[in-house]
This record gives structure tokens, sequence and C-alpha cells, in this order.
């Protein structure tokens, strides 16, 4: 399928309602995956389009925290 000027203009019309442009290009594609491949419209949910900066700082300072604890403060309190 081609992205032309309607579905600019449906994605920019969701995002009117979820006030976001990731969230509203992932309901686009959600729509798209229902009206062209229906065998897959009970696992819509599944797609997420993109990620929001907080989605990945959180992520990142969880890894960052677990190495730090558990490689580094962790054996130096046994240690001592």
């Amino acid at each position: 399928m081609r992205f032309g000027s309607n579905e600019i203009m449906r994605v920019q019309f969701i995002e009117k309602f979820t006030d976001h442009d990731t969230a509203a290009a992932g309901d686009f594609l959600k729509f798209l995956i229902a009206k062209e491949i229906p065998s897959l419209a009970n696992l819509i949910e599944g797609v997420y389009f993109a990620t929001t900066s907080e989605d990945v700082i959180g992520n990142v300072t969880g890894l960052m925290t677990n190495k730090l604890v558990y490689h580094h403060v962790i054996p130096k309190v046994i240690d001592f």
C-alpha cells in the first residue's frame, strides 16, 4: 500500500484524539492490518509503532541500574 495525502490526513485526524504522533501512526497501522488482513484483527494490539523517549529512558535506566547493582555494588559489599 502506498501512503498519500489521504492516509496522512487520516493519521492527523487520529492524532487529534491521541494527542501523540507515534500513537496515531500506530493506531493507523492497526486499522490497516484489521482491514487488509482480517485474520490478524484480534492481534492488532500487539502493534507498537516506534517508542517515546520515556519508554527508552525507562528501559535503559533499568538495565544500567541492574548492571551497576549486581555487577559492581553487591560484589564490593560482599568483598568488604
